[in-house]
């Protein structure tokens, strides 16, 4: 259903998603997510086209990571929309 790729940085990954078809909300009570435990010692930048509820559930799943930010591709940066670092705001942006 979601495929992910993740490629990795020295203090972020960029995990980027991809539907192979539509999905309803009902499917995110079965939706495969990524194992978090490899993601714990870094931030997380999100990438991928869908819907903005799938976007919360990601953003709450990797909500302990140092900080979740948003790929913006108009800037070609991820915009930091939650962190548990002193090393990152919300609104910084991190180019790629």
């Amino acid at each position: 259903m979601i495929k992910y790729q993740t490629t990795t940085y020295p203090n972020w990954n960029f995990v980027e998603f991809e539907l192979d078809a539509n999905i309803e909300p009902a499917d995110l009570k079965t939706i495969e997510l990524p194992d978090i435990k490899k993601f714990y010692n870094k931030g997380v930048i999100i990438s991928g086209r869908g819907p903005i509820w799938l976007y919360g559930v990601l953003i709450h799943h990797f909500h302990p990571t140092r900080f979740v930010a948003t790929f913006e591709p108009r800037l070609n940066a991820g915009v930091v929309i939650e962190t548990h670092s002193a090393d990152f705001q919300v609104g910084d942006l991190i180019n790629l």
